[in-house]
């Protein structure tokens, strides 16, 4: 190698080694604070790291947050199109930079937080147990222990009093005295339309106090969800009208993408293993529906998925329902 190009190629090495060395003295000038540059012998944060760092700093110093809030955070502020030149994730980070109050930035985070977290009733399928739930929530809201609840809900009297009928409601049904079946249903639908209103009430509380969102949604036992989070289950039956059954599946996709499938279900009122399953519903629709079915009897239903791509799938676990 001619000494030109070793002069050449030791100039261009102790120019690198002069910019590494710029970069691990780098330091955060006086009075700033930020976790998104990193200091000397620290891990380099790639860009979606680097993103997650600015949305803690600038809305949540000082605040523990977890993950999957900064997740969906991040996949709102995607969702904006470009605006003047820029991103919309970099005019809502500047905003936030521009703001000096950790409070006033967490108000511009209300316009997304709002549309990401809140609660669901979560009320469970089996009539006793959907009952004893909406009393624990009338009595959570009651106690008010943790003090999220001090502005009542207004419909937490009309509430108890729909969930004493509920209870005379199954105990008739217990005794199956007459028009004890329409009379449970006619309960149930009263307590489902006071619960609708207390989950309203609740959200508007979270939605006020986004710091607590969780502990006001699950301190009166309903359950909070965040968008895109949802897990529908593979498979699940539910009550439709009298004597109706419907059948719910998970879409079914191969690579990616949903193909054409048909939805076999059988149904057996055997209680016990063996059970002598008969056909029920054979169908191209993903959600369906089966009326004529056999009331006040437990019926257990399974359903396999048949495509021409997979082939005939294996029964999935059953499930059970009682029918009114």
């Amino acid at each position: 190698m001619s000494k030109v190009k070793e002069s050449k190629t030791a100039a261009r090495q102790i120019e690198a080694a002069g910019e590494v060395k710029k970069v691990e003295s780098a330091k955060i000038p006086k009075g700033k604070k930020s976790n998104i540059l990193p200091k000397a012998g620290e891990k380099v944060l790639n860009k979606s790291q680097k993103e997650s760092a600015m949305i803690r700093e600038c809305l949540f110093e000082g605040d523990k947050v977890s993950n999957e809030v900064i997740r969906a955070i991040k996949a709102e502020t995607r969702k904006m199109d470009t605006l003047h030149g820029m991103t919309g994730k970099k005019v809502m980070m500047r905003t936030w930079m521009a703001l000096e109050s950790i409070e006033e930035r967490r108000i511009i985070i209300l316009l997304v937080a709002v549309k990401i977290i809140k609660g669901k009733l979560g009320m469970p399928r089996k009539i006793v147990e959907y009952y004893t739930r909406s009393v624990g929530i009338a009595a959570e809201l009651t106690a008010n222990t943790a003090g999220f609840y001090t502005v009542a809900f207004a419909g937490l009297a009309l509430l108890i009093t729909r969930n004493t009928a509920m209870n005379t409601a199954i105990q008739n049904r217990v005794l199956k005295l007459v028009g004890s079946g329409a009379a449970l249903k006619t309960a149930k639908a009263n307590m489902k339309a006071s619960l609708d209103l207390a989950l309203a009430y609740v959200n508007n509380l979270a939605r006020v106090d986004q710091l607590h969102t969780n502990e006001i949604i699950t301190g009166c036992l309903m359950v909070v969800i965040i968008s895109g989070t949802i897990n529908k289950p593979d498979f699940a039956i539910y009550q439709g009208a009298t004597g109706e059954i419907i059948l719910d599946s998970l879409v079914l996709k191969i690579d990616g993408k949903e193909v054409k499938t048909t939805y076999e279900h059988e149904s057996s009122t055997t209680p016990a293993e063996p059970r002598l399953w008969v056909p029920l519903l054979s169908t191209s629709y993903s959600k369906d529906k089966k009326g004529g079915m056999t009331i006040d009897i437990k019926t257990y239903v399974r359903r396999r998925r048949i495509t021409k791509k997979g082939g005939v799938a294996p029964w999935c676990t059953e499930q059970d329902i009682t029918l009114d």
